[in-house]
């Protein structure tokens, strides 16, 4: 029998969501190259730090003068998603330079159980 684990869909990046987890944002085409590369170098080493998660990846979609992130992370359980976004995992987690890059940052973060092979 499989174990099902969390998938969550982390709100803007960090985040959400094995425990997965995702986030949607966007920012301007202008600044993309400058975000994703904070993205890889500041957030998913935090991610990958955090005992229990089990994978993290920045996503990008360049439309016209928009880029569309999404940041889709693993974790072991609930409790390790807890440990990284909080109590309240509905709620979506920002690092401090987000505010200089989103156009809209979602408040809220999904979650999904997946089943792994």
């Amino acid at each position: 029998m499989l174990d099902p684990q969390i998938y969550t869909w982390y709100a803007a990046y960090h985040a959400a969501v094995l425990e997965p987890s995702s986030a949607k944002m966007r920012t301007t085409a202008a600044k993309s190259d400058e975000y994703f590369n904070l993205m890889r170098t500041v957030a998913i080493p935090d991610y990958r730090s955090t005992p229990g998660n089990k994978g993290a990846y920045a996503l990008r979609r360049i439309e016209g003068e928009t880029a569309h992130f999404l940041m889709v992370t693993f974790w072991e359980s609930a409790d390790a998603v807890r440990a990284f976004a909080g109590d309240d995992i509905s709620v979506a987690k920002y690092y401090d330079f987000d505010k200089n890059f989103l156009l809209e940052p979602e408040p809220a973060s999904t979650h999904y159980e997946t089943y792994d092979r």
